[in-house]
């Protein structure tokens, strides 16, 4: 009788601890963008001029209040490449250079950027434009 009562214990032991890993599941999210700026110049051309800045994102959140820039690096981010980070498999990107179309592999997640998962985020002024994507996955 107690040898069966310390196994139902052990039971539902193991039982909780699967549902306290699948309660701390956490999803990931990386986010790429670029960023490009002209700032006007008050004693010079009205129209046009002024300096030019582009610059460009790689950022992942690890979805527990870590996060990481994977990269600054513009000609990295607009091709196909992939990245290292605290993950356990290499997230992959395969896009174009103006971030509007492509996907992201991670492990055996998939996901495209025109789809579930994903999302745009962008502006357009006289001042420049921010091109954006957002996609989420698990981080296991």
């Amino acid at each position: 009788m107690i040898a069966q009562q310390i196994i139902t214990i052990v039971v539902l032991a193991a039982g909780a601890s699967a549902a306290v890993v699948e309660a701390r599941a956490r999803t990931c999210t990386l986010a790429l963008h670029t960023l490009n700026t002209q700032m006007r110049i008050t004693h010079g051309n009205p129209v046009g001029g002024g300096d030019a800045t582009y610059t460009c994102g790689a950022n992942l959140d690890y979805g527990d209040r870590r996060k990481q820039t994977l990269s600054t690096n513009c000609h990295d981010i607009t091709r196909n490449g992939c990245y290292n980070s605290q993950l356990p498999n290499r997230i992959c990107i395969h896009t174009n250079s103006n971030l509007s179309d492509g996907y992201l592999d991670y492990g055996k997640e998939h996901r495209d950027f025109n789809e579930k998962g994903c999302e745009h985020t962008g502006w357009a002024t006289s001042a420049g434009h921010k091109f954006g994507i957002t996609c989420h996955f698990p981080c296991t």
